[in-house]
């Protein structure tokens, strides 16, 4: 299984990229939404962990991985604790 992993604190992105490593998976990580999009048009991935915030790219991203390519499961990951945003 190929992952994507998205997230701008690059030590969390990097230890969720070696647990999963250890476990077998495939993974890239990207630190921003232009290596994000630049990893998407080279490869396909079964899955994306997407850090979230309320960037409009990174909305917009989830948008055209789930029209570009529909298979592809996406998890947004989120420190947030309010549910009303």
């Amino acid at each position: 299984m190929r992952i994507l992993i998205i997230e701008e604190e690059v030590s969390f992105g990097n230890k969720l990229s070696e647990v999963l490593v250890a476990d077998g998976y495939q993974v890239d990580v990207a630190e921003n939404i232009g290596d994000a999009k630049y990893y998407l048009d080279i490869r396909n991935y079964d899955l994306v962990l997407l850090g979230w915030s309320e960037e409009q790219a990174r909305i917009n991203l989830v948008t055209t991985i789930k029209k570009d390519a529909h298979k592809t499961s996406v998890i947004v990951l989120s420190e947030r604790t309010d549910k009303e945003k």
